[in-house]
């Protein structure tokens, strides 16, 4: 697979539009964030506290207020996309094949000894450059999904006035009452 073959299957991970999910963008990125703190980890991944950590962070940094921490969910939907591989505890072939989604993390542990990045991906992102270009993709496919590309970080950064927006009233009463006092 080819680096344009690999940046054509990003795209592809979710669709853009009111169903866009990021999070398997943000496992990426943090199974970035993981080769680039441990230059000689090897190509197998698990659903660890440096992993969930490292989601968590990417969450706060691309993430929409309406996306929820759940990596386990991407750790196992990225097996559709070509990219990663899920390798199942021996003896549980059979549970990991008929599993069509994981609901927390127990059915990762149930059934999952590790996850790899497809070789050719793997040796790619080994090159520090390459990695680079994989995450300025991945990190501008999530700035033009989320809505109006505005990421969590930059809707807590900025102020937000909704006086305009509900004309100095409330839906609740106890509010409303209050807005008149303070407006007398």
């Amino acid at each position: 697979m080819t680096l344009d073959e690999i940046l054509d299957r990003l795209k592809r991970l979710s669709p853009p539009g009111r169903g866009f999910r990021p999070h398997k963008y943000l496992l990426l990125l943090a199974i970035l964030d993981v080769m680039r703190s441990n230059p000689n980890h090897g190509n197998w991944f698990v659903l660890d506290a440096q992993v969930r950590d490292r989601f968590a962070e990417r969450l706060r940094q691309y993430g929409r207020p309406s996306d929820r921490e759940r990596p386990w969910a991407p750790f196992f939907h990225l097996r559709n996309s070509g990219l990663w591989h899920l390798h199942p505890l021996p003896g549980r072939e059979p549970s990991l094949d008929a599993l069509r989604s994981v609901g927390g993390p127990k059915e990762l542990r149930e059934n999952i000894a590790y996850a790899s990045l497809d070789e050719q991906l793997f040796r790619l992102l080994q090159d520090p450059r390459t990695a680079s270009m994989v995450e300025e993709h991945v990190v501008s496919i999530l700035t033009k999904r989320t809505k109006a590309g505005q990421t969590m970080r930059q809707l807590q950064d900025e102020p937000q006035d909704y006086t305009a927006e509900l004309g100095n009233r409330s839906l609740f009463a106890h509010e409303k009452r209050a807005i008149q006092a303070i407006s007398e």
